[in-house]
């Protein structure tokens, strides 16, 4: 689902998660809201959020809105990048919604944090088997991301849109 410009404009950089690539590859990633703002005591419904990305590479650009990560996985994802930046992570981090997966990868020019964007986060040139299978890859270097940087932007959106309700079981 495509967003409106103003989804965008309202994101604060400081509440974005931003991603860069070596040949123009960039991630944004912000949360708009809580998919079900009026249900706080139930332990899925009260903790999925809507989530807005913005992505270019250098076949093109998209963007996505998508309820495809729950407030617990926000906070899973701060503190995967966080023990990222540490040398410490596991080799992958995936969600309940196969939408985004964030990987690991060794490379010659140094290690890389690829993000996988399928399902309704693929780009609209997507085949059917990447839209609904391995996905579409982007690699960003750590040399040229600061990941304590982004584990605290995540962080971040962790603490604006906390966990509601019971803890979701995973």
């Amino acid at each position: 689902m495509a967003t409106n410009l103003s989804a965008w404009q309202c994101a604060s950089p400081s509440k974005m998660l931003r991603l860069v690539g070596k040949e123009g590859e960039e991630f944004r990633l912000h949360v708009l809201r809580y998919q079900y703002p009026d249900i706080v005591h139930d332990e899925w419904d009260s903790n999925w959020l809507i989530v807005a990305g913005e992505v270019s590479c250098p076949r093109g650009r998209w963007r996505f809105s998508n309820s495809c990560l729950c407030a617990v996985e926000i906070k899973a994802l701060a503190d995967w990048l966080r023990d990222v930046a540490g040398g410490r992570a596991e080799r992958e981090l995936g969600f309940i919604e196969p939408n985004l997966r964030f990987e690991l990868v060794e490379a010659a020019d140094g290690p890389l944090l690829s993000v996988v964007f399928s399902q309704e986060c693929a780009p609209p040139w997507a085949t059917e088997s990447e839209r609904y299978g391995d996905g579409v890859a982007l690699r960003f270097p750590f040399r040229l991301n600061d990941l304590i940087r982004a584990a605290e932007v995540v962080r971040g959106m962790s603490a604006e849109w906390p966990v509601r309700g019971r803890t979701p079981r995973q």
